[in-house]
């Protein structure tokens, strides 16, 4: 702290997203506090892996690997290196050279998680608090909160990462729009008749996906959603039963499932704050939006705004602003990536969540860059770059620094590119469950040969052998709003990825088909 006592951050919430943004902000130089009544334990070295476990995408790695908390021990984190996605009889299978990284991503426990990335911000931050924030009052120039011990605390911003139910974002008159699923995740770990090589496996049923999601020693970890009316049952089974009824449900992919631990089921619901800032108040994480499980996004999108935050409180610091002010935290909005859904959508259909609609809340303003049907992935070039630089990289005329070699298809080397290879295999997965793809077009808003082009037409060769043949137009002007939406009702027999300057829109006609 400095002399007069007044921080520049107070982190409030030490779960998985409080604590690496506290620990990324001190390890930037910020003066931090973070408060977390109950700090995380690990688990002991004999324990048994714990039923909750997330998946962690390559740009979530790094970004925790940068401040001191990966890697986790062997029996509490799993690589995977393949996907397959399953829908009645179709299926698409995806391995890791679409990423152009070694693993598709992780499968980590999070409990240990948390416990690493808590231990990372409590060496780091000026001060840990083991106690509850019970008044916070936001000025002009400072916030100030006091905690249940009797500790008073100043800062420029505040941040709030309490999770869904967040005391700060109702003190702020911040509203939220909740939507039950009216379902649960059911989870438990599997012993399969055939060990689980590293895939993660997913089918799309009646009433809710079914995950395997591959733990280590030939084991799966089950997340099957099903419909709140039909969960008790499903607990109530015996060993036996339950098994039983997991190996018809998953098609015996692994053949039959011969052993499960415990089960558990937690509620689904999709939870959105009307916006994620006020005066001196940031809000991150499940504190901000909360989403199904099925697309593994949920701590992965809660690290982006870990990470979101940092780069524009450190651009904000270089250029002399006010941390906490609305301006500073409109850029850092700006920069969240939220997940929203249709009403029509949303009621009734939790698992086609993949389908509906991850809209980007772009830089630059561009707030509604996408209507119905779009999808937009940039969740590698968010995490991925220069911290402090406040560019995300966009093409390559932007930048003349990353380490780019001379081969004119440097596949992987830079940001965009490696944004470019993620988004096609989230795109199919998303794909699946609606329709059988009969084409997909990479659609560069460019003349021919620019960085855009060279790289589509280097992913299409990439990925024909295992999504078939991939067509790139070039169409100047497709990238923006009326654009994208000419594209989406120009292909209604496939799936279309528009590659603007801004952000990749991943576009299903499929709903556009469906809209009134």
């Amino acid at each position: 702290m400095n002399a007069r006592n007044l921080l520049d951050v107070i982190v409030v919430g030490g779960g998985a997203v409080g604590a690496s943004a506290a620990a990324a902000l001190a390890q930037s130089g910020f003066d931090v506090a973070l408060v977390e009544p109950n700090p995380p334990a690990a688990s002991t070295e004999d324990a048994p892996l714990d039923a909750r476990v997330i998946a962690l995408s390559p740009a979530s790695v790094r970004f925790v690997e940068r401040i001191g908390a990966w890697p986790l021990p062997d029996a509490r984190a799993f690589a995977y290196r393949d996907m397959e996605v399953r829908s009645g009889d179709e299926g698409l299978h995806f391995g890791r050279e679409l990423v152009a990284e070694p693993t598709l991503g992780w499968i980590v426990e999070l409990r240990a998680l948390q416990a690493r990335l808590f231990d990372a911000a409590r060496s780091r931050v000026a001060a840990a608090h083991a106690a509850r924030v019970v008044d916070c009052e936001r000025g002009e120039r400072e916030a100030r909160i006091e905690l249940d011990d009797g500790t008073r605390l100043r800062a420029r911003l505040v941040v709030s990462a309490e999770g869904g139910r967040s005391s700060l974002r109702e003190s702020a008159g911040i509203a939220a729009d909740v939507r039950d699923y009216q379902s649960r995740a059911v989870v438990a770990h599997l012993t399969t008749e055939q060990p689980n090589p590293g895939i993660a496996f997913q089918r799309f049923l009646k009433g809710g996906p079914l995950a395997f999601l591959p733990i280590g020693g030939g084991r799966s970890s089950l997340v099957w959603t099903r419909p709140e009316p039909e969960v008790e049952a499903l607990l109530a089974l015996d060993d036996a039963a339950f098994c039983d009824a997991v190996s018809e449900a998953s098609g015996l992919r692994f053949g039959r499932v011969v052993a499960a631990t415990v089960r558990f089921a937690f509620p689904l619901r999709l939870q959105l704050a009307e916006r994620f800032h006020a005066e001196r108040l940031a809000l991150l994480g499940d504190t901000a939006h909360v989403v199904h499980p099925l697309a593994g996004l949920g701590l992965n999108l809660g690290l982006i705004d870990a990470a979101a935050l940092v780069d524009v409180l450190v651009d904000a610091r270089m250029r002399d602003r006010d941390l906490g002010s609305l301006a500073t935290l409109s850029r850092f909005e700006a920069r969240q990536v939220t997940p929203e859904l249709p009403d029509h959508v949303a009621a009734g259909n939790p698992h086609r969540q993949a389908d509906a609609l991850l809209r980007r809340r772009v830089r630059h303003g561009q707030r509604d860059a996408v209507q119905v049907g779009v999808q937009v992935m940039q969740l590698d070039a968010v995490m991925d770059h220069r911290p402090g630089s406040g560019v995300v990289v966009a093409d390559c005329r932007r930048c003349r620094q990353l380490d780019c070699r001379p081969d004119p298809l440097p596949i992987g080397a830079c940001m965009r590119r490696r944004e470019l290879l993620a988004t096609l295999p989230a795109l199919a997965m998303a794909g699946a469950s609606a329709q059988t793809m009969r084409t997909i077009r990479l659609v560069v808003p460019y003349p021919p040969g620019g960085p855009l082009d060279i790289a589509a037409r280097a992913l299409a060769e990439k990925v024909k052998d295992s999504l078939g043949a991939v067509v790139v137009e070039n169409r100047p002007g497709a990238g923006g709003n009326l654009g994208a939406d000419l594209v989406a009702k120009a292909a209604p027999d496939g799936l279309a990825i528009v590659m603007g300057a801004v952000a990749t829109h991943a576009i299903n006609p499929w709903l556009y088909s469906k809209m009134p």
